[in-house]
């Protein structure tokens, strides 16, 4: 992954744009701050096959959590019936 300063990226623009899409790259564009943990606050710029690529798999990773929570709410409570059931379960304290 190339790195750029926000100054250089605009200075570079085009050029990165047309790299970046050429060889699929992802590019990381430093914003010179960090966040109060002591995180970098940067970006990062991917292709939008990249970005569908990563949205379908959260998406398959939160359906198949969701399941094996159900899963687990019906072995451990089979007295909960209903999906607001179980909700109402997993969320007391």
């Amino acid at each position: 992954m190339d790195i750029y300063t926000k100054t250089n990226f605009r200075k570079n623009l085009y050029s990165i744009l047309k790299k970046a899409a050429k060889t699929n790259q992802s590019v990381e564009i430093l914003n010179g701050e960090q966040t109060p943990s002591g995180a970098s606050d940067s970006m990062v710029l991917i292709s939008k096959k990249d970005y569908n690529e990563l949205q379908a798999a959260r998406s398959e990773r939160l359906a198949q959590s969701t399941k094996n929570i159900a899963k687990i709410a019906a072995m451990d409570a089979k007295h909960l019936t209903s999906e607001k059931e179980i909700e109402d379960w997993l969320n007391e304290d």
